[in-house]
């Protein structure tokens, strides 16, 4: 992909992420997206036919990325895979922390919320499905937790305690879900 357009489509998602910590999505106009990106109606249109499809088209690279490294992944160097497991899906998804933020806040749309959760909770249990051998329904509860806990996390983060370091907030989430799942070897729930 030319430069031009990562560059762009990158602007576009930093301004409708800040815009979506403050308004509900059906409040925010293309005009008002394009003014805070600095670029023309034209160019959104280029690229996007909505508000939404910028929204699906973070959120399907969100899932690409926590695919493509738990794909790839061969050995951990702390010897757990599960630990390595846990801490890719939180890294991913702590680098759209603004777009999971400003989507847990929406009061208005709660369809689209559990669209994307629960879009992320299927991915999830497949690669636990795939990569531990896991059967579904326990794939299910398990990838539930996590994401769950991180979008419930980011979100209190996001009203109460901003000013807690997002690397502090990782490292919390981290211990929260590690210590709530254990080892997915281990844990009798998950056998």
């Amino acid at each position: 992909m030319d430069k031009r357009i990562i560059k762009t489509k990158k602007v576009i998602y930093s301004s409708l992420n800040k815009i979506l910590l403050k308004k509900e999505i059906g409040d925010i106009s293309i005009t008002e997206l394009c003014e805070s990106a600095q670029i023309s109606r034209k160019t959104f249109y280029l690229h996007y036919s909505s508000i939404y499809d910028v929204i699906e088209e973070q959120f399907s690279i969100l899932d690409e990325d926590i695919e493509t490294r738990i794909i790839s992944f061969k050995k951990c160097i702390s010897g757990d895979e599960n630990v390595c497991f846990q801490n890719i899906i939180i890294e991913e998804m702590l680098k759209k922390e603004q777009l999971i933020c400003g989507l847990s806040l929406q009061k208005n749309d709660s369809l689209l919320k559990s669209q994307y959760c629960q879009k992320q909770i299927d991915i999830i249990a497949r690669l636990l499905m795939e990569k531990f051998e896991i059967k579904k329904d326990q794939s299910i509860l398990y990838s539930n937790f996590i994401v769950t806990t991180i979008w419930t996390c980011l979100r209190n983060w996001m009203i109460n305690n901003k000013d807690i370091p997002l690397e502090e907030l990782k490292e919390f989430i981290f211990q929260f879900i590690h210590n709530g799942c254990g080892s997915l070897k281990r844990n009798k729930i998950l056998r």
